[in-house]
């Protein structure tokens, strides 16, 4: 094999191996790394078409590909066989060649797509584009669009400039819409409940920081409630953890309604729930809005053939009044429902205040 020269091209040197380490997102510019296996050019480009050498007629002339100018029959029958995308720019990021899986991603003619500028074509910051110019091989996330507005999540990696004595660059493409609804469903299992389908308690406790820090900002109140069902063991028991399971949603979707698109409501574990609510005036709007919750369960829920009425005890802790700490709002909401279960459940309690009388929730009179 001889070496690659100007006279020649080498998909091997056109996408060399890929720095994992620095890969772009639409949304920015900063670089990130990713923990999936690491992809290079093989990954990108079948390995017969690595190993092929290609010798292009070398020519004069301005860099640009002119109507009685082609690549050479080799070369463009060996980029319409390849699965990805190939785009042949010039100097002025004008596409001069686009294969057969150029048309079928972009849906639209070869004769459409050459002659438009990349920008036409690939939707990106500023900065995506220098990095992935100034660093043949690295591979950067892109939107393609495509015909009527619509968008299509692409990987993107690019040659380095020049050959057959033409400052022309490779850019190959690649659907990235499965890898982008795997990772879409892999970051929604670490945030969301996947029986229910609400935030979980990561999101939660997020969410409470971003409120506490509101109401430091702006003033006002943040109310945390914690929700348990009453008796959903003794449901499990008696119609199976399939209907168990089927309560929990109905539980959820009875209470959505009842919740404001400013608050959130969350299953932070088992049977258990929780209800932050932002932005409160005083304490009784805290206590109104837990009642309300209370009231939505008065309805049967209907699980498949079997209506069951569900109850549940709700404690609540009120931010500033019940503590200034994340930690300290969860466990005396956790009190005050310890308290409300133990009164037989069906009720709500309110955490009593560090200026109260120095028993715990457990211990002094229901608050409500």
């Amino acid at each position: 094999m001889e070496p690659c020269g100007p006279r020649w091209l080498s998909l091997l040197v056109l996408l060399p191996v890929v720095d994992e380490s620095h890969r772009h997102a639409v949304g920015g510019s900063s670089a990130r790394s990713r923990t999936d296996r690491p992809r290079t050019a093989a990954t990108l480009l079948p390995r017969d078409a690595l190993l092929c050498e290609l010798d292009l007629a070398s020519g004069e002339g301005n860099g640009e590909i002119g109507p009685d100018e082609e690549l050479g029959p080799e070369i463009v029958s060996l980029f319409g066989h390849l699965p990805e995308a190939i785009l042949v720019v010039d100097a002025h990021r004008l596409v001069r060649h686009a294969n057969e899986a150029a048309v079928r991603l972009w849906g639209e003619p070869e004769n459409a797509l050459v002659g438009r500028a990349l920008d036409e074509l690939l939707e990106a910051p500023e900065t995506v584009w220098n990095e992935l110019f100034a660093r043949p091989g690295l591979v950067v996330d892109m939107l393609a669009k495509r015909a009527a507005g619509a968008r299509l999540p692409v990987e993107v990696a690019a040659g380095p400039p020049g050959f057959s004595g033409r400052p022309l660059r490779i850019l190959a493409v690649r659907d990235a819409t499965a890898r982008f609804a795997r990772e879409t469903a892999i970051a929604r299992l670490a945030l969301f409940d996947p029986l229910t389908g609400l935030p979980n308690r990561l999101v939660l406790e997020d969410r409470l920081h971003q409120a506490i820090a509101r109401a430091d900002r702006y003033g006002g109140l943040v109310a945390l409630h914690l929700l348990d069902l009453d008796g959903f063991k003794a449901i499990n028991d008696s119609h199976g953890h399939r209907v168990g399971d089927a309560v929990l949603v109905a539980f959820a979707r009875q209470l959505k309604p009842a919740i404001r698109s400013t608050d959130t409501l969350a299953r932070i574990g088992g049977d258990e729930f929780a209800f932050l609510q932002c932005d409160l005036q005083n304490l009784e709007g805290a206590r109104l809005a837990a009642e309300r919750l209370l009231a939505r369960l008065a309805a049967p829920l209907s699980v498949g053939p079997v209506a069951l009425t569900v109850r549940a005890s709700i404690g609540t802790a009120v931010y500033p009044l019940h503590g200034r700490e994340t930690d300290l709002l969860f466990e005396r909401a956790d009190r005050a429902l310890y308290t409300a279960k133990s009164r037989g459940g069906g009720v709500v309690v309110i955490a009593e205040t560090e200026e109260e009388a120095g028993t715990t929730p457990e211990e002094g009179p229901e608050a409500d």
